[in-house]
């Protein structure tokens, strides 16, 4: 029997190319004086994202748990010089790398090694490649793909999953799959959508996950999907992080999404016994104007 598959068109919320007119430069550097913990990584004092979130004080009670199984559903992510890939399981043999690449970086790359970047918590990064093929604003994702990813990382152990992609649609397929990695203590990250519309994504509407919309300098970006139903706002325009061959800037609410990923990674690094739902609540409560406070959200957990 021939086996029939249904494609999904998803709206990726990121780009490598960013969706509002921006100076491409790599941002400026930030005074190493304020990491709380010494690392080496020459691009750190570029990343601008650690210290806005206050992550760089975060890393003085854990800068993570490296058995910590972290899922990225979306292109390829290829293991580069700074970023280790344990895991990737094949749902598409055309994917891209410049998405899911960076996104990994963002929330793993090798901290304290002396080159390229830092990633926001050590953590095993595993890739589950969904995603057939990109543009700059679309993504073509199976649903056949997404749905089997789910399953598969929570087999394999995740304990967090990052969505950097989303539907305007409520699929039964996704909401079961989602809910089947909650209710077995995975905490699933979503991107909001790049519309500039209050109109709901998913995963990220569903109110068990958390769903991020991007800010710039602490302010949501115009671009930015918005509502009450986002969870929380994280820096997304810009971003310093790596492809195999280069640095890239990234901007969009996925680029916001490995942000809330990689916090939620040092978050169950102090307290692996927290809960999706608990992880979610902290978040909300320790943001300040709906930003992602990353430093008050470790001091909730400690």
């Amino acid at each position: 029997m021939k086996a029939v598959f249904l494609a999904l068109l998803l709206i990726t919320a990121c780009s490598v190319n960013p969706p509002v007119s921006q100076d491409t430069k790599q941002p400026e550097k930030r005074n190493t004086a304020f990491i709380e913990t010494q690392m080496n990584d020459p691009l750190l004092p570029n990343q601008k994202y650690i210290y806005e979130t206050g992550i760089n004080k975060a890393w003085k009670t854990t800068t993570g748990n490296p058995s910590l199984k972290i899922a990225v559903i979306d292109g390829e992510v290829k293991a580069h010089s700074d970023l280790a890939v344990p895991s990737i399981r094949f749902y598409s043999l055309d994917a891209p790398l410049d998405h899911a690449t960076p996104i990994a970086s963002i929330i793993g790359a090798a901290q304290n090694n002396g080159i390229g970047m830092a990633g926001i918590t050590k953590c095993q990064i595993l890739s589950y490649v969904a995603q057939t093929k990109m543009d700059t604003y679309l993504g073509d994702f199976r649903l056949d793909m997404v749905e089997r990813a789910f399953y598969q990382a929570v087999a394999d152990g995740a304990k967090i999953i990052n969505c950097s992609f989303g539907t305007k649609n409520d699929l039964p397929p996704i909401r079961a799959a989602v809910s089947y990695a909650i209710q077995r203590g995975v905490v699933v990250v979503a991107a909001a959508g790049n519309s500039g519309e209050t109109s709901l994504t998913y995963p990220a509407a569903y109110p068990s996950v958390i769903g991020v919309g991007a800010s710039y300098e602490g302010k949501r970006t115009e671009w930015s999907s918005h509502g009450s139903w986002v969870a929380v706002y994280a820096p997304g325009q810009g971003l310093l992080t790596l492809l195999p061959d280069r640095t890239t800037i990234l901007s969009g609410t996925s680029a916001a999404t490995p942000v809330v990923t990689g916090t939620v990674g040092l978050m169950l690094s102090v307290n692996p016994k927290l809960k999706p739902l608990e992880i979610r609540q902290i978040i909300l409560l320790t943001s300040k104007a709906g930003q992602l406070d990353a430093y008050e959200a470790m001091r909730k957990v400690k």
